[in-house]
Parts: structure tokens; sequence; C-alpha cells
């Protein structure tokens, strides 16, 4: 978590500075520690669930009530790790997705405006010339 607000430190500087932020933190940078966090404090979760429904279950002494409840503290407990897991495994899909795109290259853009216009241009020139 301290590494993250190092990082976000780290760009509002530059901002108050008016430096460049070419080296600024990628958005994967800056949320995959937060989600890292999540997911293991969920987990945590997870598993104390867990064993509080194990705990409930041995005590339960054959009370169908106490074991339904038990059961169901388990159940809910592996579908909450299920979820998250699930949910980590999108996150950081798309986030990788997002940081693996092409670079955007101000210098190649305008080259292919330049042509476009060109193009444009080239074609006007000929049909007025019928």
């Amino acid at each position: 978590m301290s590494g993250t607000l190092m990082v976000l430190g780290d760009v509002l500087d530059s901002i108050n500075n008016n430096q460049s932020l070419t080296n600024a933190p990628t958005v994967g940078e800056v949320v995959q520690p937060i989600i890292l966090m999540v997911t293991f404090l969920i987990g945590i979760i997870t598993v104390i669930m867990i064993i509080v429904g194990g705990i409930q279950y041995s005590m339960s002494q054959g009370d169908s009530g106490k074991v339904k409840k038990a059961k169901d503290t388990i159940l809910y407990g592996i579908i909450g790790l299920v979820v998250t897991l699930l949910a980590f495994s999108i996150v950081s899909f798309v986030l990788q997705s997002i940081n693996s795109g092409p670079p955007v290259d101000a210098e190649t853009e305008e080259t292919e405006e330049e042509e476009e216009t060109e193009e444009t241009s080239s074609i006007i020139d000929t049909s007025m010339l019928v």
C-alpha cells in the first residue's frame, strides 16, 4: 500500500512542478498493488469464514439448524473465494490489455493525417482535369 501512495505522490509532485509525465506510472502500476491487497484480504476473510463454519459444524452436536448454518457458512466462504478469484482474473486481464496496447506516437499520427490530406487533394486535382 505504501508503494502505491509513493507512486501517486510522485505523480502529484510532477504535476505541481509542471514536469513532463512521460515517466508517470501506468494505470496498471497504480491499480495492481491495490487489487493484490484487496484480493489478499478477501482470501484471509474467506479462510476465517471456512474455519468458523468448521467450528460451528463441530459444535452443532447434531442440531439440524446449527449444522445447516455451519454448512452455509462454509459454502458462502467458498463461493466468495471463487467470485474473488474470477474478479481478480478479469481485472488483471483488462489491465494487461490496457497496458500492452501500442504506444501513441504524435509524429506518426501527424504523418498519417498529412498523407490522407495529400491523397484527397490529388484526387480532387485529377477530377478537375477531366
